[in-house]
């Protein structure tokens, strides 16, 4: 249940991201994806195919898709 309450709740998805092909969390500033359109998004996805520099998808909370 911790790892469902971090990942759940705690987590700072705004500022953070889990990255599968570095093994760590690193801050989104570090790839410069800590503005989305003027904002920070709430959740980033990187291909781990291409883990290029930029996300393959970032949403906000109330975006739409």
């Amino acid at each position: 249940m911790d790892f469902l309450r971090h990942y759940g709740h705690d987590f700072s998805y705004a500022t953070h991201y889990v990255s599968v092909s570095g093994k760590s969390i690193f801050t989104k500033k570090s790839k410069g994806w800590d503005l989305n359109n003027g904002s920070p998004a709430d959740l980033a996805v990187q291909c781990i195919l291409n883990s290029g520099e930029t996300p393959t998808l970032m949403l906000s909370i109330g975006a739409e898709i």
